[in-house]
């Protein structure tokens, strides 16, 4: 206790009415938590905390000192901190920030099938190359198609390759084989690496006409299922030939990009 008692007694002392009521009036007007002696005489002693156990394990406490140090212990286990008056990480009373939880923290098991919404997803991967501008087509060997190349890092999911017209609005994109007097023809390929993904061919007849010319819009694209699983990064590219070079067989790939995206 920190406050004194009033009187020592001796034996066969008499006890006064004074003596009596004056020890009562000290507890009663000291006995509050400002009178009591605290658990804190000095750093060690205030640090000082008891496992309370677990459900079914618990360490009672034998007195209001080893509460008081369960309490702590407990405080301290919420705290996260050295000590249980160790300032906390996180602020019980503020809202949790991105900046409060650790990278990699949220797995994938933990967020349920169909929780993010098809507007909160990023438009992440997403590959676009450069117009091939007016592409000339002059040999019978698949020839690279110029800027109509684009890479993609994948997640595993399969991968959408597309050739898109970018002049539609003055019919300006297109694809066209011509020779004389023949027929004429030629095709595309979609290549993914060394390796075809896609083969479009294009031929028209010549019957009797001196020249023959074929002409067709530009839209086309395919869904590489082959790389599903395999997470890595990807280069597709655009390719073109001629079927012949003879009789002044010629093409033109006229504005048209490479897209590739997940799927």
């Amino acid at each position: 206790m920190l406050f004194p008692r009033q009187k020592t007694w001796v034996s066969n002392e008499v006890l006064t009415a004074a003596d009596l009521n004056g020890e009562f009036n000290n507890i009663l007007n000291n006995g509050n938590l400002t009178g009591i002696e605290g658990a804190s005489t000095n750093a060690s002693a205030m640090q000082s905390t008891t496992d309370p156990g677990g459900v079914g394990t618990e360490s009672l406490a034998a007195d209001l000192l080893g509460e008081l140090k369960r309490i702590r212990y407990a405080i301290k286990r919420i705290v996260g901190g050295a000590q249980w008056y160790s300032a906390p990480v996180i602020d019980l009373g503020s809202t949790i920030g991105t900046a409060d939880i650790a990278d990699n923290a949220v797995t994938a098991a933990k967020i349920p099938s169909g929780a993010i919404s098809q507007v909160k997803m990023a438009a992440t991967g997403v590959q676009i190359s450069a117009d091939c501008g007016s592409f000339s087509i002059t040999s019978a060997s698949d020839t690279d198609v110029t800027n109509l190349s684009v890479s993609i890092t994948t997640t595993g999911r399969p991968v959408r390759v597309e050739l898109i017209g970018t002049d539609f609005a003055s019919y300006s994109s297109y694809l066209q084989f011509t020779r004389t007097a023949e027929a004429c023809g030629g095709h595309l390929l979609i290549k993914r690496g060394t390796g075809t993904v896609g083969y479009y061919p294009y031929s028209g007849q010549a019957g009797n006409a001196a020249n023959m010319t074929i002409k067709v819009p530009i839209h086309i694209g395919l869904t590489d299922y082959a790389v599903e699983g395999a997470a890595s990064t990807y280069t597709y590219k655009v390719q073109a030939a001629l079927d012949t070079t003879a009789n002044a067989s010629s093409g033109t790939l006229f504005r048209v990009k490479l897209v590739a995206y997940e799927i």
